[in-house]
């Protein structure tokens, strides 16, 4: 899906950030890379998903916690601190 696409959906400027993260999952591997990292630990899943265009903290650390099984983790918004 292109990134004009995207926008004519409603997804705005986040249209951007969902292109270039799924361009980069796919050189890394696609659904096999997301999968890997599953075994890392908590840190470096945070690492990994953060190096994805437009995901923070926040975002990794709800993937992380809700499809990684990352319970260490308590995703909590930047205005919070």
């Amino acid at each position: 899906m292109t990134e004009a696409k995207l926008r004519s959906l409603g997804y705005g400027y986040r249209a951007n950030y969902i292109v270039e993260a799924v361009k980069l999952i796919k050189e890394k591997g696609g659904s096999e890379w997301l999968t890997s990292l599953r075994k890392l630990p908590l840190e470096e899943v945070r690492t990994e998903l953060i190096a994805l265009k437009g995901v923070g903290r926040k975002v990794a650390d709800c993937v992380a916690l809700f499809s990684m099984d990352k319970e260490g983790t308590i995703p909590v918004d930047t205005h919070v601190f």
